[in-house]
């Protein structure tokens, strides 16, 4: 490695076993020439890694009716949608026997099929 010549960034994956012995390594050459009296070089500033966020999910089903009539997250359509058609399943097999609230149920397990 010359001196003149800037190093351009690298990404290497280690694990950490060989981050330890490199890091290891590169103290002890440091060390070893502050005790000798050789000029250390400056570091080259690192730019930060980006991180990518993990998206939070959320449990819709574990929310509150409020929470869900409130939201306006995409998946909290889904859930009102998955609990108004147990509301109506439910209306059906308690109270209505009719053929208006079957075909009702039919339509709306229909959609839900093709969400």
């Amino acid at each position: 490695m010359s001196a003149s010549a800037p190093q351009q960034p690298q990404t290497v994956t280690l694990n950490v076993t060989e981050l330890d012995s490199w890091l290891e390594q590169k103290i002890i050459e440091l060390v070893n020439k502050v005790t000798q009296g050789v000029a250390i070089a400056p570091a080259v500033t690192a730019t930060p890694a980006k991180v990518t966020p993990i998206k939070e999910e959320i449990d819709w089903q574990a929310k509150t009716d409020a929470e869900i009539w409130g939201s306006k997250a995409p998946r909290a359509g889904i859930e009102k949608i998955r609990r108004s058609y147990q509301a109506i399943c439910l209306i059906r097999q308690s109270v209505c026997t009719t053929i208006l609230w079957q075909l009702l149920t039919q339509i709306a397990s229909q959609l839900l099929t093709k969400l």
